[in-house]
């Protein structure tokens, strides 16, 4: 998650040594998980092979993504993204392998909590205290833009809710104190409109559907208090224009309609997807000459559409590999635990998630750009997903309140 941040505009002394720290970072990273993957799967070759066949289309994307260097005219940018892509997949396998009981779960999620709080931490802090590094800003660069810090606090948020929706653990409820605060500052600073609209919507349905009773009756009585106390503050409702001003950032109508801009971007990118409708243009490249001018500037775009995304770099091909090694786990994993019975608190979890992140990729950047703290919480929940699949045993313990709702009892 660390290497997710790049050197300030203004210091371009420091960007060698964050391209180092990069590539230093992947190198011991895949060579850390090869090594945990070879004692696992040595110990355990049943599972690492029931494991490894629903992983087996993502290794071949990936095969595919590195191959793509062939032809891409960014070679140096497509074999360095195909290969955080394998670190990923390696990663998410790796999960699959390790998480095999309830406490293994818990320690996994707590942890990813700990280090999304941390690196929001550090945003705030330094976005504050050292405005000339941009974080926070649009001005940013890597995980200190205004998307990706947005994106990075909202993802916590909804994964801490859900944390405290489905489970007995404690740590929700501690980390919730300490951490929702620092979370919802770097999300009101970064001003991400989507992602605190997604984020919103979700947590929404997820205390409705699997909050207890008491929770949903709480939130309407808090939200009708709350609406009072605005009216008696704020009768003329001038607070709403000034959110509305803070929201629509200076854009006009037309351009909030257009989704910023996106259906012209999108327009382009497909233009660009059918001169290399089979093969692409090599993996995380969109164009054939590495540059595409549009928002007054010339570079390396991403689509801002995860589909379109991998449509236009690695064209049908790739996307066939993509699409049935996200999908034919997701599709077993829930026709089994609809069937068996089993795993109903994971299937909630995942399923709030992967809403989260199919909103946020068709709309916005996704899995398939660059390493970011979301991408590498995407792989470690679809690894827990896989290793579900293999284990017996219920990641989330029993909890048969008599408040809680009926379709998470007995799980």
């Amino acid at each position: 998650m660390l290497s997710g941040f790049r050197a300030p505009e203004d210091h371009e002394w420091l960007e060698p040594i964050f391209a180092y720290f990069k590539v230093v970072t992947r190198l011991v990273t895949i060579a850390t998980i090869c090594g945990v993957i070879l004692l696992t799967v040595r110990s355990q070759p049943e599972r690492g092979l029931q494991s490894a066949k629903f992983f087996l289309p993502l290794g071949l994307f990936c095969g595919f993504a590195m191959v793509s260097t062939l032809w891409s005219p960014l070679k140096s940018e497509t074999l360095g993204q195909a290969g955080s892509l394998l670190t990923l997949v390696l990663f998410s396998y790796a999960i699959s392998l390790l998480v095999r009981t309830p406490d293994d779960f818990r320690n996994l999620i707590a942890w990813l909590m700990v280090l999304l709080i941390f690196i929001c931490l550090i945003l705030l802090v330094t976005g504050l205290l050292l405005p000339q590094t941009g974080h926070m800003t649009r001005d940013g660069e890597g995980l200190g833009h205004a998307t990706y810090s947005g994106s990075t606090g909202a993802l916590a948020v909804l994964i801490l809710i859900l944390s405290c929706l489905l489970s007995s653990w404690r740590w929700p409820r501690i980390i919730f104190l300490i951490g929702m605060p620092i979370l919802c500052a770097v999300i009101l600073i970064s001003a991400n409109r989507l992602s605190m609209a997604i984020t919103s919507l979700l947590i929404g349905f997820a205390i409705c559907l699997l909050g207890s009773r008491y929770i949903t009756a709480g939130l309407l009585v808090c939200i009708g208090i709350s609406g009072t106390l605005f009216l008696m503050i704020d009768s003329d409702f001038g607070s709403i224009q000034e959110s509305t001003e803070y929201l629509s950032r200076d854009q006009s109508s037309e351009e909030i309609g257009s989704l910023s801009g996106r259906s012209s971007m999108w327009e382009i990118m497909w233009a660009s997807f059918m001169e290399s409708p089979v093969i692409g243009h090599g993996y995380f490249v969109t164009s054939s000459t590495g540059e595409l001018y549009m928002w007054y500037s010339a570079r390396n775009w991403t689509a801002h559409n995860v589909v379109l995304q991998v449509l236009v770099t690695t064209g049908i091909v790739g996307t066939a590999l993509w699409a049935v090694g996200l999908a034919v786990p997701t599709i077993v994993f829930a026709i089994t635990s609809a069937v068996t019975g089993s795993h109903r608190r994971l299937k909630w979890f995942i399923a709030f998630i992967f809403a989260w992140y199919f909103l946020w990729g068709i709309l916005n950047e996704s899995i398939m750009g660059p390493v970011q703290p979301e991408s590498i919480v995407f792989f470690a929940i679809f690894g827990t997903m896989v290793g579900a699949m293999v284990t017996e045993e219920a990641f989330f313990r029993p909890e048969n309140s008599p408040a809680e709702p009926k379709h998470l009892r007995k799980d």
